[in-house]
């Protein structure tokens, strides 16, 4: 579990514990503060992936020992609200630390831009 901010980011490996050299990981972001219109998410990893297999849930962007996240179809994020998604590579990493870049709903229209 990370807190970033007003978000709880929740991280766990799931699938065939004999593939040793990677896994399914998911991640769930729970936004514990006021309604957002739109947010992203960086996470720090590890480690550097080597092979992407597949992804679910989200738009994926790993670079380097970084992996970014932006939600697929609704960008908002309701106060109590969370988003479940899901990645499967190699090699098995484990998430360090994350960031979530949100504006707030009540900002949309007033020139605030993330």
């Amino acid at each position: 579990r990370i807190v970033a901010g007003d978000f709880t980011i929740y991280w766990r490996w799931y699938g065939d514990a004999s593939w040793a050299d990677g896994t399914c990981t998911e991640v769930l972001v729970r936004n514990d503060g006021p309604a957002v219109a739109r947010w992203s998410l960086e996470l720090e990893l590890d480690a550097v992936f080597t092979t992407w297999i597949d992804e679910g849930g989200a738009f994926f962007w790993p670079s380097g020992s970084t992996l970014g996240i932006e939600p697929l179809d609704v960008p908002s994020l309701g106060a109590g609200d969370s988003m479940l998604s899901w990645y499967c590579a190699e090699p098995r990493v484990h998430i360090v630390d994350g960031v979530v870049v949100a504006v707030p709903r009540d900002a949309v229209g007033l020139g605030v831009s993330e």
